[in-house]
């Protein structure tokens, strides 16, 4: 399959609803993702082990959780 003819599909699909809606929701899951690792990865790249551990001391603890 061709480049172009898989552009002629994806074009055709726009035009329909509920493909349009369909490709709008995958963009926007991979576009999520794509932030939600960016936002991951600067929060490691930023915050020390140190100040990690005040934020677990400062915060409450869950039920679950051992003591």
């Amino acid at each position: 399959m061709s480049d172009r003819s898989v552009l002629q599909k994806i074009l055709r699909d726009l035009r329909n609803p509920l493909f349009r809606n369909g490709y709008a929701l995958m963009a926007n899951t991979g576009i999520t993702a794509v932030l939600g690792m960016g936002y991951w990865l600067l929060a490691t790249r930023f915050y020390t082990p140190r100040s990690s551990a005040a934020v677990r001391r400062s915060s409450p603890r869950c039920a679950c959780s051992p003591p």
